[in-house]
């Protein structure tokens, strides 16, 4: 079990591997150089009616700091947090994801 992160300049995207799912969380606590991230928004694009994604801070009982449930598939998600620094958890257990569905971290300032 393993997602695809891809990491360009100012954003992450976790997504599943090839045509699959996200299928496992993913923790930038996982960073050996854990400062935090400075975000500027979170976005989550589903691929089906009834996807949910689910970040936490910190670790998967933190507070949850994104909790979308989407209604169809163009219902895409966004939150700003404004450059805030946070330490993002995606809850695999807790959310719903569909193969193509996928999560982008917009960041305020390059890693």
């Amino acid at each position: 079990m393993a997602n695809e992160v891809t990491e360009n300049n100012l954003t992450i995207e976790i997504a599943g591997v090839g045509a699959g799912a996200i299928d496992s969380d993913w923790s930038y606590a996982d960073d050996p150089n854990d400062r935090g991230l400075k975000i500027m928004s979170i976005q989550f694009s589903p691929a089906a009616t009834g996807d949910k994604c689910v970040i936490k801070e910190g670790d998967e009982d933190g507070p949850e700091i994104f909790n979308p449930l989407c209604a169809d598939v163009y219902d895409s998600k966004i939150k700003y947090f404004h450059g805030k620094k946070k330490h993002p958890f995606l809850d695999f257990g807790d959310g719903v994801y569909t193969a193509g569905a996928k999560v982008v971290i917009e960041l305020a300032e390059r890693r």
